[in-house]
């Protein structure tokens, strides 16, 4: 069996024994996202996990009137639904793709199996699981306490990281969808990023062109968020990070 680290660059598969990823690499699909593609809601059984290669996905919880904010993002670093093969199986939040790309997704009940047999499989959708816990927390402060330019300065930074790309197909409308503000907010906001060199924005196309002053207008969440991962997973979303 070939070891994992050669075959995926997920790293919650990359960091599977090649004796745990045996078992549930038959059921592995790589499929392409689309941007805003939907690929999880609320109440629905979640029937598969999802571990990014390219793409980034966003946990949205979802209110009565329609509105939503991100609670948190998912890359390469992880994967979505890791809980519900040791748990419940049903979805509180909407999964939605952040950034279109590659993905890998596999039935939960492989990895659950494949859990059921593994106390290193286990231990690591734990340490998986309370990184995200951390994130999302960590989300929740700075949304209410940090200022839209701030929020969105971090939100660029750590889906660049992700993406391992300055160029970021991303709308307004999107954008504001994300961080839980009007349109015209976030137009504000990527304006006076702009104004700066900071970015570049033009018809839904948004390129990062001074990241070291992008996390300077972030506020201290990217920082501590990438803290938290690296404590809990050995590595923070930066780690080998390029940019094209």
């Amino acid at each position: 069996m070939t070891d994992p680290e050669t075959r995926v660059s997920n790293r919650f598969l990359a960091a599977l024994s090649p004796e745990d990823f045996a078992s549930p690499e038959p059921g592995l699909t790589k499929i392409s996202l689309g941007l805003g593609e939907t690929i999880q809601r609320i109440d629905d059984n979640v029937d598969a996990l999802y571990f990014p290669e390219s793409a980034i996905l966003s946990v949205v919880t979802m209110m009565a009137d329609g509105r939503g904010v991100e609670s948190y993002s998912i890359g390469r670093e992880s994967g979505f639904g890791l809980l519900n093969c040791l748990g419940a199986r049903s979805a509180f939040s909407q999964i939605v793709a952040q950034v279109p790309g590659e993905s890998w997704t596999l039935p939960v009940v492989r990895l659950k199996a494949a859990a059921d047999k593994s106390q290193a499989i286990r231990n690591l959708i734990v340490r998986h699981a309370q990184a995200q816990a951390a994130m999302s927390e960590q989300s929740a402060a700075c949304n209410a306490l940090h200022q839209v330019e701030a929020r969105l300065s971090r939100w660029l930074l750590l889906s660049q990281d992700r993406a391992q790309s300055t160029h970021l197909p991303l709308t307004q409308e999107f954008l504001g969808f994300m961080l839980g503000v009007r349109r015209t907010t976030v137009t504000v906001a990527a304006q006076s990023l702009s104004a700066t060199g900071l970015i570049r924005y033009s018809r839904g196309r948004l390129e990062i062109l001074d990241r070291g002053g992008l996390e300077n207008a972030s506020c201290e969440c990217y920082a501590t968020v990438n803290r938290r991962y690296a404590e809990l997973l050995g590595e923070s979303p930066t780690s080998d990070r390029s940019a094209d």
